[in-house]
């Protein structure tokens, strides 16, 4: 709605289904930090805002509802290159931070290879092929998707789009094993202060540490 100031349209949703007005209000100031503009966009109006941010704040209202799938139907399509890449790697780093599950739809192979896990090509409204995107853009079975492959320019970038796929699933996947191992290191200090504390309170001398603590 032209009419209303972006922090209310951004804040309407959760109103919408019984959130209270201040918070969130206040809700719709994060998210706007969240994609990266300044608490006070949400005192302007849509139109004086560029193409790239208008995404951005249609971004954070998808957001406000806390999804846990986010559907992005060709949400780059209208931008030119470089802001593209912006609200890609934006994306790409609001879906690592909130845990998001993001169904992306496009026509760009390119576009797709940046912020893709996994790519389902379509034919006539049937699901052609299906696969990791490393796989599929590395070595295509489906005659379609050898025929939209072969229909974007420059030589190897299929190859090369598959070679960063399979480099970002794996950095992802380091990524959330370091968290996890911090997570139960975290846990199990934890536990050990409560037994001491547990310890201390009924009188009773907690056991020496073992020599592979004191490591």
């Amino acid at each position: 709605n032209p009419r209303r100031l972006v922090g209310q349209l951004v804040a309407e949703g959760p109103i919408v289904h019984g959130t209270p007005q201040a918070e969130a209000w206040a809700r719709a100031l994060s998210l706007l930090e969240l994609v990266g503009l300044d608490r006070g966009a949400a005192e302007r109006y849509p139109h004086e805002f560029s193409g790239g941010q208008r995404q951005r704040i249609g971004l954070a209202r998808a957001l406000a509802l806390q999804p846990d799938i986010l559907v992005a139907d060709e949400p780059v399509s209208a931008l030119d290159v470089s802001v593209q890449d912006q609200v890609l790697r934006l994306l790409a780093d609001i879906r690592n931070r909130l845990g998001l599950t993001v169904l992306f739809i496009t026509h760009d192979l390119r576009v797709a290879s940046q912020v893709c896990d996994s790519i389902a090509v379509m034919h006539r409204g049937a699901v052609v092929e299906y696969g990791n995107v490393a796989d599929v853009y590395a070595n295509p079975q489906h005659e379609y998707t050898k025929a939209l492959m072969a229909a974007v320019p420059g030589r190897r970038w299929s190859q090369r789009a598959a070679e960063r796929a399979a480099e970002r699933v794996a950095k992802r996947a380091s990524n959330l094993t370091s968290d996890r191992d911090a997570d139960q290191t975290s846990d199990r200090a934890s536990d050990r202060a409560s037994d001491r504390a547990s310890d201390h309170a009924s009188g009773r001398a907690a056991d020496p540490p073992s020599a592979s603590a004191i490591e």
